[in-house]
């Protein structure tokens, strides 16, 4: 649903938690939903003033996400 709705801050955190419980039994699964959290992550930064989209990108979330 939030894919079809273009709501990029509610599928990051959605693709990063199934990407998380992928990994140990299907990685290939795993590295493609961590990628699309990754890309929707960055799209959002994207998006942001230039004085927030630091704080942004230093969440520890999102930080996280982005060196995984």
């Amino acid at each position: 649903l939030a894919e079809s709705l273009g709501t990029l801050p509610l599928q990051w955190p959605v693709r990063a938690v199934l990407g998380a419980l992928l990994a140990a039994d299907h990685p290939e699964d795993s590295a493609q939903a961590l990628a699309s959290a990754r890309r929707a992550v960055t799209a959002i930064a994207a998006d942001l003033p230039e004085d927030l989209r630091g704080p942004w990108l230093a969440r520890p979330d999102v930080e996280a996400l982005l060196e995984s």
